[in-house]
């Protein structure tokens, strides 16, 4: 009984602070999209492929290679509302811990003092409640699960990946990094064979034709999905468009910045950990699952998306600094993580206290802390007789499309990589304009609703002040222009 009682405090502790510490209002800009895309296959059972959502490149066809993961949205708010989205992204990222710690079998006493720092460096991430992007994290967990099973005998795990990448190209596009590090990997892998057998090629090939044979699988797998191979194609534009830089996520951390310091205080103590392996000569059972994990770490750099995966990849460089404080006595490793961990549900639940933010929460209270969108501002534009030829923010287009059906967005979270067989981009044209570097008042847009943040609103003032346009609605986060028909000259 003793036995039992120490096994299961060992695992649901950790997983407990996890849970309560990834409690989240949604936040997610994109939220109303997804919803939408989701009620809408449930409601035709067909998966949408073109846009029907918002008026810049309608009928424009685009592959949504996050159509499953949409499905998910809908079905957990349609049950559960804001608060469901909150149950589902901490259990998310609540497995994401589990699965990584799985991989590299963390104890209880090495949970008490990694999942802490990490839980803390990827809060900006696991903050957001349920994204395509966590669940993309949680199976990236997975995947190194597998292979960390395979690593320690297990053959079976290894035909379990193609499954995985099967399911994971269906929910959402950041699979093709998981494909990555698999194939750093089965690289790495094999070129370790390669020195064991003898610098022999076919013994190397003999010894490796499971890793070669899950590899091609791994590949095609991914194509079993209602877009085809534009999975592939629409993963790799995330690597090359331009336009991106226009997106935080896709922009390096400001230097000296918290994030910035987080970066480095991971990098600092994963090369003390890599010494210890390189000391131990243990290097070859580390480097393979963590290789893809460094390739992140460096991109990084430029694109900060790529650390929050990068970050778990911290894992095993963290256990040699754990063991050195790791006490003999094994009553010792069990109490003092266990009073550690009642202290870190302790205080985490007082920093999400009151509970009812996320059991009460509206798309009002979304508007308020998300996207700083306006709900009186779209009744306003709703009850519009004449909205002309509209353009919208961008952060505000998915909110639009689920909960104002009678406004069409010009712009929405989808789009930012859309360019036409023509070569337009409906998105490099929208933001030229938001930023001013393009006129507004030169373009055939009749009335504007942006964020008084931006640099458009302010010009928007001044062609009011020059008569050229009217607001005819403002509040504290947003204004409505429509275009003067006889302006004054």
């Amino acid at each position: 009984m003793g036995k039992i009682i120490v096994k299961l405090t060992s695992i649901l502790l950790p997983c407990i602070f996890i849970f309560i510490a990834s409690l989240s209002r949604p936040v997610d800009a994109d939220l109303g999209w997804h919803l939408r895309y989701g009620q809408e296959f449930f409601a035709t059972h067909s998966v949408a492929r073109t846009n029907t959502f918002s008026t810049d490149m309608a009928g424009f066809a685009w592959a949504n290679i996050s159509w499953g993961i949409d499905l998910f949205y809908y079905a957990i708010f349609a049950l559960g509302g804001f608060w469901g989205l909150t149950i589902a992204g901490s259990v998310v990222v609540m497995l994401t811990f589990v699965f990584f710690a799985l991989a590299w079998e963390l104890d209880f006493w090495e949970k008490a003092f990694i999942f802490p720092v990490l839980a803390y460096i990827e809060r900006s991430i696991n903050n957001v409640s349920f994204r395509g992007q966590l669940v993309s994290m949680m199976l990236l967990g997975l995947l190194v699960y597998l292979l960390s099973k395979f690593e320690r005998g297990s053959t079976k795990a290894l035909y379990l990946v193609p499954i995985l990448f099967w399911i994971w190209a269906n929910m959402h596009g950041q699979y093709i990094l998981g494909t990555a590090v698999f194939a750093f990997w089965a690289a790495s892998r094999i070129l370790f064979s390669f020195r064991e057998q003898g610098y022999k090629v076919k013994a190397t090939l003999s010894q490796s034709r499971e890793i070669i044979l899950v590899g091609i699988l791994v590949l095609l797998t991914p194509l079993l999905n209602p877009f085809g191979s534009a999975v592939y194609t629409d993963a790799f534009l995330h690597f090359r468009n331009p336009l991106l830089k226009a997106v935080s996520e896709y922009v390096p951390a400001a230097e000296l910045s918290m994030p910035w310091l987080n970066h480095i205080l991971i990098l600092v103590v994963t090369l003390v950990g890599l010494v210890w392996y390189i000391l131990k000569k243990k290097v070859s059972e580390i480097v393979p699952t963590t290789l893809g994990g460094g390739v992140f770490y460096i991109l990084s750099f430029a694109v900060k998306r790529y650390s929050w995966s990068a970050y778990y990849f911290a894992f095993p460089y963290l256990k040699p600094l754990v063991a050195f404080i790791k006490p003999e006595s094994r009553r010792v490793r069990f109490i003092v993580p266990t009073i550690l961990f009642i202290v870190y549900i302790a205080f985490v639940s007082y920093l999400k206290y009151p509970f009812t933010e996320y059991t009460q929460m509206t798309w009002d209270d979304f508007c308020g802390y998300a996207t700083d969108c306006s709900p009186q501002a779209a009744r306003f534009l709703e009850k519009m007789p004449d909205k002309g030829h509209l353009y919208t923010y961008y952060g505000w287009g998915g909110w639009l499309i689920w909960n104002y059906r009678d406004i069409k967005p010009s712009m929405d979270g989808r789009m930012h990589l859309w360019v036409d067989d023509k070569d337009h981009s409906a998105f490099k044209e929208y933001y030229d304009y938001e930023q001013n570097f393009t006129d507004i008042d030169h373009s055939d847009y009749d009335t504007v609703f942006i964020s008084s943040s931006k640099p458009l609103y302010n010009r928007l003032n001044q062609l009011v002040y020059e008569g050229r346009w009217k607001k005819v609605y403002e509040d504290a986060s947003s204004g409505i222009f429509v275009r003067e028909k006889n302006p004054q000259t």
